[in-house]
């Protein structure tokens, strides 16, 4: 067994060592992608890229904000004004009032916490903004009894970097 382990070590070590000269060929050009006739037409739009993660980073940092009832640090993140389309309530709103109605949504329970299940920045040909979508679950302490909700999120960022619009389904459990 040991004459076995040690032939396999060796060959092991000759073919890490061992150079190669294969020419690895590179693309010289970008890859195509074929556009793709979906059949139908689309209010928002069909020709989605990846975005920046950074504008992830910031939807991500602003439900941690949430959680720990500090959403007054996050006020420079938003635009001036901004849409706001929640379960039962669609507004456009100065970023004050639009803080101060996150603020009191919070104070509604002592305690809250998000988990994170999938995020995704994309960004529209021909539009002069981003969009971060985000599912997960939060989980809510309100009187004493908890509630848990399943979140998914989309969050309209203008060409600064600043949330323009905010759209979110839940789905209670």
């Amino acid at each position: 067994m040991t004459k076995l382990s040690a032939l396999a070590l060796l060959l092991l070590v000759a073919a890490c060592n061992t150079t190669s000269n294969e020419v690895i060929p590179v693309a010289d050009k970008p890859v195509e992608v074929k556009k793709h006739d979906y059949g139908v037409k689309f209010s928002y739009s069909s020709d989605l890229s990846l975005g920046d993660p950074a504008l992830a980073d910031k939807v991500i940092s602003m439900w941690k904000h949430y959680d720990a009832n500090t959403i007054d640090s996050t006020r420079s993140s938003f635009a001036d004004s901004v849409f706001s389309d929640m379960p039962g309530y669609a507004a456009k709103l100065q970023v004050d009032t639009m803080i101060k109605e996150i603020k009191a949504s919070r104070a509604e329970y002592s305690a809250c916490n998000t988990s994170f299940d999938a995020i995704l920045t994309t960004k529209a040909e021909g539009k002069e903004e981003t969009v971060v979508a985000i599912w997960g679950v939060e989980t809510a302490t309100k009187a004493g009894k908890t509630s848990k909700r399943d979140l998914h999120e989309l969050w309209g960022f203008n060409k600064e970097g600043k949330v323009t619009r905010i759209k979110q389904y839940e789905l209670k459990r």
